[in-house]
């Protein structure tokens, strides 16, 4: 992997991107690269990297780099063409529903809750409602728990092995989305996380308070993900050997609060690399 490789990101040269000789590979890098420059426009090519034949490893990456760049209404305009390019791979269908969810939209969230409910089958193991939790639950709750489906007897029962009621379950996400709508007016114009409109400053704060004391979880890869991509500020030293690296962590924390002014960032703005999504 390479935009989404814990140690790169989205700082890497382009010679390491091994796809880069491949037709998916070089569309994928030129929408990264325009993107960079502020032309969020380019994110409307997304379905022609799944057209091309990809590989795994570009599938993961255009997945990682989907949510972040891509503006709101190209976001729910590329959503049906790209799951068709899947051709029913379960598995690449819920990366995309994983990324739309990672975009914080709201629109965006509830057409991957639709595209879970179609095509994830009940028993299926799947890491979506952990996703939709974090960007819709100030902490674990209904979105991550359930409903789950009740085995015919204690011998099917695997604790391990979350198995979801996969109607039931999108009608209580779909609750939980207008919910949000209801508390925040101008929530089709912004993005979530943890059921409030995202905001970097305290993202990255609380990020620092937590460093020194907390293992690696997948909320410190939320927010280190979230403040590269909004700022475009490096924080590769976050890992080492695909571990979390607590002391460079904090470290590159201190120089962004020293060298990038956190105030400009709107709560519920998008951004990449410093430059407002026009969403």
């Amino acid at each position: 992997m390479t935009f989404s490789a814990r140690g790169k990101l989205f700082h890497f040269g382009t010679n390491e991107f091994r796809s880069r000789s491949t037709p998916a590979g070089a569309r994928l890098l030129q929408i990264f690269e325009e993107c960079k420059k502020g032309n969020f426009a380019s994110s409307a090519m997304f379905p022609t990297v799944f057209e091309a034949s990809p590989s795994v490893e570009v599938v993961i990456d255009a997945f990682a780099l989907l949510p972040y760049v891509t503006p709101r209404t190209l976001l729910l305009d590329v959503a049906d063409p790209i799951r068709q390019s899947l051709q029913q791979d379960s598995q690449s269908i819920e990366w995309l529903c994983i990324a739309l969810s990672r975009s914080g939209i709201l629109d965006a969230t509830q057409k991957a809750v639709w595209f879970y409910r179609d095509e994830v089958t009940v028993d299926s193991d799947t890491d979506l409602p952990y996703h939709l939790s974090i960007t819709l639950e100030a902490s674990v709750g209904d979105i991550f728990d359930g409903p789950q489906v009740v085995p015919d007897s204690i011998d099917e029962y695997e604790p391990a092995r979350r198995q979801y009621d996969v109607v039931e379950y999108a009608k209580a996400v779909e609750l939980k989305i207008d919910e949000i709508r209801a508390n925040f007016p101008n929530s089709s114009r912004q993005s979530f996380l943890y059921g409030k409109p995202v905001n970097i400053e305290d993202l990255a704060l609380n990020l620092l308070n937590t460093l020194g004391e907390t293992y690696d979880n997948e909320d410190v890869v939320t927010a280190r993900n979230l403040i590269e991509a909004f700022t475009g500020f490096d924080l590769s030293q976050f890992y080492k050997n695909i571990q979390l690296n607590r002391k460079p962590a904090a470290a590159a924390l201190e120089q962004l609060f020293d060298e990038v002014d956190l105030f400009e960032f709107r709560p519920g703005v998008r951004y990449f690399f410093g430059r407002e999504i026009p969403d």
